[in-house]
């Protein structure tokens, strides 16, 4: 399997971070961010796209870009929400 080496932006939107969590809600579940590591920083990203902007979000922040398989990152995931 080839490891892509496309360089990508790591975007976060906050309303995407909010869309999201509405719909999974009605799943039992919450979306928890991405995490890309930036020399000692630790970022959350919602998107990582071969743009530098998400259409459908105004407020979209590029956090970090570099070529894919060059950065270390941890996916976004989708976990079931813990009973209180």
């Amino acid at each position: 399997m080839a490891v892509s080496n496309k360089f990508v932006y790591f975007l976060y939107s906050e309303e995407q971070l909010k869309e999201r969590n509405e719909i999974l809600s009605k799943q039992g579940k919450i979306f928890v961010p991405g995490t890309v590591y930036v020399g000692m920083s630790r970022l959350l990203f919602t998107q990582i796209s071969e743009k530098d902007y998400i259409d459908r979000f105004i407020d979209t922040k590029v956090v970090a870009k570099g070529y894919k398989n060059q950065m270390k990152y941890d996916l976004p995931v989708n976990k079931k929400k813990e009973v209180e």
